[in-house]
């Protein structure tokens, strides 16, 4: 039988933007700008230009003031829609 935690989270229901994208914003975890431009190959100026041009998600860590963070599961989204 399913956990209640489990089943509460099967049945949240998404909002907004992670709505849109179809999932919830960090659920695979962060990454800052320093190490989603290493992963891109990128400057970490480009990087922080490609989140701008919605690429990816982005948004403020809740933790660090005003820190920007990559949402890792788009950020692999993005990586597989470039290959393709």
């Amino acid at each position: 039988m399913k956990s209640n935690k489990k089943m509460a989270t099967a049945k949240t229901k998404l909002t907004g933007a992670d709505k849109q994208h179809g999932f919830i914003f960090g659920c695979d975890g962060l990454a800052d700008l320093k190490e989603t431009a290493g992963i891109l190959g990128v400057s970490v100026e480009t990087a922080r230009r490609y989140a701008k041009q919605d690429r990816f998600r982005y948004g403020k860590h809740p933790g660090a003031s005003g820190k920007l963070v990559i949402c890792r599961r788009s950020l692999a989204n993005y990586i597989k829609s470039i290959q393709q």
